[in-house]
């Protein structure tokens, strides 16, 4: 859209596009290997709160989400132009946009999974990603979250932009979060699901 974020389009763009991508080991977090307990434990979680929709907002390449969106609707978003181009172009099948999860509008779906993004944005942009997601009529959000971690804000300048986000302590102070799907081991990093509901008194 005409309000994205081009400082931030530009960095991930660079750092996300066709180009780059590598062997599933180099993914990192991305990997099969290491979404496998996310792949593993994810349907029974849309099940379990009746998520038939979802938007992926920084989908990448949709390499592991692919495996998962048999019977879903799924819609994904990335930052990076020349990602989405490449994926548009290999997977015509898939609902995939250009998109800023700090700027443009959210499709009207039941989920909004964030895996990752928000470890890239500055504290101003994580206030954007959260309005953004407020104001729409999505009920539930996913997102990245380090049970341990402690926050701190950084701006684009410093090269990577990158910090881990525990989303129940400074500045951000949210509830224990509905449900968790742990990434690896059985505490620190997970996915959090919280819905609108639980968050509505931070606004």
């Amino acid at each position: 859209g005409d309000k994205m974020n081009n400082n931030l389009m530009k960095i991930m763009s660079e750092l996300y596009n066709p180009e780059q991508q590598i062997s599933d080991l180099d993914r990192g977090g991305s990997s099969m290997e290491y979404t496998l307990k996310l792949r593993t434990e994810l349907p029974d979680l849309f099940k379990k709160y009746n998520i038939q929709s979802i938007f992926d907002a920084g989908c990448n390449d949709c390499s592991w989400m692919s495996t998962l969106i048999e019977g879903l609707d799924y819609y994904g978003g990335d930052i990076s132009q020349p990602m989405i181009t490449d994926l548009q172009y290999r997977h015509p099948e898939l609902k995939v946009l250009h998109h800023d999860i700090t700027t443009d509008q959210l499709p009207g779906v039941d989920l909004l999974f964030v895996k990752d993004v928000s470890i890239h944005l500055s504290y101003a942009d994580k206030l954007k990603l959260f309005n953004n997601w407020m104001s729409s009529d999505i009920p539930w959000i996913m997102i990245t979250h380090d049970e341990f971690g402690e926050n701190s804000d950084f701006d684009y300048k410093d090269g990577f932009p990158f910090a881990q986000v525990n989303w129940r302590v400074e500045p951000w102070n949210f509830p224990s979060p509905t449900d968790v799907i742990y990434e690896i081991d059985t505490t620190g990093r997970c996915m959090a699901l919280w819905n609108r509901d639980q968050l509505m008194e931070l606004i």
